[in-house]
Formats: structure tokens, C-alpha cells, sequence
């Protein structure tokens, strides 16, 4: 561990802030009649802690209105706009497990070495998606996986935390207030996501403000030993690993997927439209700079009058997008799993997902199967939902590629890492899309370069029974 002296913050000055904070006007997602244009994320430039943030337009200023405003300091945090409150299936608070045991303050603790001398506690996440059942579940102890400064006496504690999301997203009519304080996402990491206020209504991450070490990409914990990020790089050290635009860190509690910086434009909730899918990314303020870490470039309202229910602090979420309310979060040690979830690498499996009812999975990898498919399945029969005892499998094992030996493996091939051979060459007749079971191979046929890696009833991939649509044969 290393030792350093207090944090030390210096005051922007008033004609700086204004300055910084440009009027612009962005396009909602859910008010058609609006002018064009949206919210510009951000990229971080050079992998150099001094390089410099190119900003663009990443927050907005308001434009005049009446409205409920939330200031830096001063007020309690509170809903901007009550009726836009989430209302989440369960929101329970997860039980607290082993807690670290960090002697000091202003002290760098490394990860693993520190995290194990002082408590043994370390960070655990399991990853699940449930095909059967559309959900997906992230268990974990919240504990962070990185070196972080411990700047407080709140050392953190495990909170064992689950997490059931929507496995297929779907987008809200209007757009949904996240909670002020408290949870709004997960990360990868299974560590929480919280907004940028803090309970006594100032910005978390203002060097100016009340608290000292909450502005920082390592996170700290609240008073009830809960760590967390408030920072857009969600414990990534900017300095040498800012998240690109690809790169997944976490879910939005309405499902959708938190990606890192980007320079697309992007709307109030800092959501975006890509191929096959919606999601979020993570963005800096207007002036946001490596260099002064947060002295500067802080709106002063925390309320959107422009997009009520959306919040100026947008620096992980603005808004959510999607429908919450089969979201749950509580407990893990009471917490029952689903019997079709399948544990998976969110690295490496990870399923884009659309908004619409008819939604079309397009993973980055091959998804995982719940069922270990035979070469010689006649076409009628239907598939089951038992689940593979060999997960690590599921998880991407082996580098097989389509012609290598290992491919007698029918759980590897299930996953596209090998040909499929059949010498009934038919398109099955009861194949189904897991989202809807009217959709079978027909209309796979329709655009099978989108629809043969769909996920269908069972677990099966559409490669796999409609072997004429997806050229199996």
C-alpha cells in the first residue's frame, strides 16, 4: 500500500463554469415534435492520464423554463419529477457479508495483494442469461477487482447483491427517472452504478463539493459500506484503460447495456440506436479535461427542465429508456436462480438487444445453448430446456475452429465453432425464436445473415435446425 497526502481541489471560477457549459438543445427519444439533433458523447484521447478530453457537446445547458432544480449543495436529493419514479418488481437491500479491514486513510490499497491481507475479501461475480425465462441475473459481493484510495473510514463490505434484468429489453412510451441516490445500474465488475448526487443533494463528483473522494474512477463506499462508482469510467483507470465505445461496463436497471465513451451523438438518457439494438454509453461533461479531474465543467442543476425525468448529471446514465418493471434487485444469500439460467462470460457472450416486440439477438460471439444438440436429431422432434452440465463450454472453451478435431464435442458445436453436419438437410418445422414462438425457419429465411444466430426455444441457435435457411448443408 502507498501512502498520500489529503486531497487537494481547486475552485473554477464563475466566467470559467459558464464558459464550459454551451447552450444546446438535443432531440428526445420520446417527443417526436422536437428539433433535430441530440447529445454528442465523448472520447477520451491518448491512454496518458494528461491527455486531454475532446468533449464535444456532452452536457447540456438548460434554456430558461420553470421547473424543480436540484443544486450542488444545499438540498436533500430528492425525485426531479415524481410521477417518472421507477417502480422496480422487488428493491430490497442485499445483506451484508466479510468486511475488508483497510488500517488507513489517503492510502492506496492494491488489488489482489491488500484487498487479502486486510479481510480477505475479494470480488465475486457470477454472470447469467436465462433464455427460457428472458431474464438476465449478475450475483456478486460488490467488492471492486482494482487497486482503489481509501480517502474515508467508510471501508467497504460485502453486499451480496443480485440483480434480474430483462434479458430482452423493451423501450418505455415515456422516459423513466432513476433513482437519485442509491443503485441505478451494475457493473460488470458486480460492482454498484449510482448517479452523480449524493444524499445531501450535492454532485458526487464536483472537487469542489462536500465529498472529497467520490469523484475518482476507483469509487468509494456510502456510510453503509456499499462501494460504488459515480465516475463514467466505472473503475477503469483513465489514465491507461478508458472504455471505448465497444467496450462493455455494466447494465442499466432497465436491461439495456452501458458501453464506454463515444462520439456519437447520443439522446437524454445517453442512449443510442445501433444495429440489431439500443444502448447506453458513458459520457464526460462540456470541458472535461484529464487534467483538473472534476475542478471544473459541473452543471449546477442536477434537473433537466428540457427532458423532465432526465438529469443534467448525466455522467452514466441521463434517464432510463426502457421499461423497469420486472427489474429486481435484492438479496443474493435468499435469492433463487432460475433453472434455465446458464453461466456465461459477459467478455466474451454478450447479446445486443432490439427494443422492438419482436426483438432480434445479434451476439459478438456464438450465444450459449442450454442443450447439447446431436448430429442426427430427426427434424420434428422438439427441443428441450434441460440445461448443459458442461457450463464451461457454454463460456467460449478451447479454440477450436470449424474443421479441428475437437468439434466432436456437440456442446462446441452448438456454439458455431464447428460445422454442422446433417444428412437430413431440411429446415426444421418446429423450430422457434425463444421472443416469439409464431417465428420458425421461414422467416429465418427472410435474412438469415441477421436470424441464424438467433436464440430459439430450448436453447437451440436457428443455425442448428433450419439448415437450408442458414446453408448448413
Amino acid at each position: 500500500m502507498v501512502t498520500f497526502p489529503s486531497f487537494v481541489s481547486t475552485a473554477a471560477t464563475a466566467a470559467t463554469l459558464l464558459s464550459l457549459l454551451l447552450p444546446t438543445r438535443a432531440a428526445s427519444v420520446f417527443q417526436l415534435g422536437m428539433p433535430e439533433g441530440s447529445i454528442a458523447g465523448n472520447v477520451l484521447k491518448g491512454s496518458d492520464r494528461s491527455s486531454r478530453m475532446k468533449s464535444n457537446r456532452g452536457l447540456r445547458k438548460e434554456e430558461g423554463g420553470r421547473g424543480q432544480r436540484r443544486k450542488q449543495q444545499g438540498n436533500e436529493a430528492a425525485y426531479c419529477e415524481t410521477d417518472r419514479m421507477p417502480k422496480f418488481a422487488v428493491n430490497e437491500v442485499p445483506s451484508i457479508g466479510k468486511c475488508l479491514t483497510f488500517p488507513d486513510t489517503h492510502t492506496t490499497y492494491e488489488y489482489p495483494e491488500d484487498f487479502g491481507t486486510y479481510g480477505n475479501v475479494k470480488n465475486e461475480v457470477q454472470h447469467y442469461i436465462c433464455p427460457t425465462s428472458g431474464r438476465r441475473v449478475i450475483k456478486s459481493n460488490s467488492i471492486p477487482d482494482h487497486s482503489l484510495v481509501l480517502s474515508s473510514p467508510n471501508v467497504p463490505c460485502e453486499r451480496l447483491t443480485y440483480v434480474e434484468l430483462p434479458l430482452i429489453p423493451t423501450k418505455s412510451a415515456s422516459r423513466i427517472e432513476y433513482p437519485p441516490i442509491g443503485i441505478i445500474g451494475i457493473a460488470t465488475n458486480g460492482v454498484h452504478l449510482f448517479g452523480a448526487q449524493e444524499a445531501a443533494g450535492g454532485n458526487a463528483l464536483d472537487a469542489n463539493g462536500i465529498y472529497k473522494d467520490a469523484r475518482f474512477w476507483y469509487g468509494h463506499a456510502t456510510a453503509k459500506k456499499i462501494s460504488h462508482y459515480h465516475n463514467p469510467s466505472v473503475g477503469r483507470d483513465p489514465g491507461s484503460n478508458t472504455p471505448g465505445e465497444d467496450e462493455l461496463v455494466g447494465w442499466a436497471l432497465d436491461g439495456y447495456g452501458i458501453y464506454g465513451f463515444t462520439k456519437e451523438d447520443l439522446d437524454e438518457c445517453n442512449g443510442r440506436e445501433v444495429p440489431g439494438g439500443y444502448q447506453y454509453h458513458v459520457r464526460h461533461p462540456d470541458g472535461w479535461s484529464a487534467d483538473d479531474c472534476w475542478d471544473t465543467a459541473i452543471a449546477p442543476d442536477y434537473c433537466s427542465t428540457t427532458f423532465p425525468g432526465a438529469t443534467n448529471w448525466n455522467y452514466i446514465l441521463g434517464c432510463y429508456s426502457g421499461k423497469v418493471a420486472s427489474t429486481k434487485i435484492g438479496d443474493s444469500a435468499k435469492y433463487h436462480l432460475p433453472n434455465d439460467c446458464v453461466l456465461v462470460d459477459p467478455t466474451t457472450v454478450e447479446l445486443t438487444l432490439s427494443p422492438t416486440d419482436a426483438p432480434t439477438l445479434q451476439p459478438t460471439t456464438q450465444a450459449p445453448t442450454t442443450q447439447a444438440p446431436t448430429t442426427q436429431a430427426p427434424t420434428t422432434q422438439a427441443p428441450t430446456t434441460q440445461a448443459p452440465t458442461d457450463t464451461s463450454c457454454v463460456e467460449g472453451r478451447g479454440s477450436c475452429t470449424r474443421d479441428n478435431d475437437c468439434c466432436s464435442d456437440s456442446c462446441l458445436r452448438s456454439q458455431g465453432k464447428c460445422q454442422v453436419v446433417r444428412e437430413d438437410c431440411e429446415d426444421s418445422v418446429t423450430w422457434r425464436a425463444v421472443f416469439n414462438g409464431e417465428l420458425g425457419c421461414v422467416w429465418v429465411t427472410l435474412d438469415p445473415s441477421a436470424r441464424c444466430d438467433i436464440l430459439g426455444e430450448g436453447g437451440v441457435i436457428a443455425f442448428e435446425e433450419c439448415l437450408v435457411a442458414c446453408e448448413k448443408c
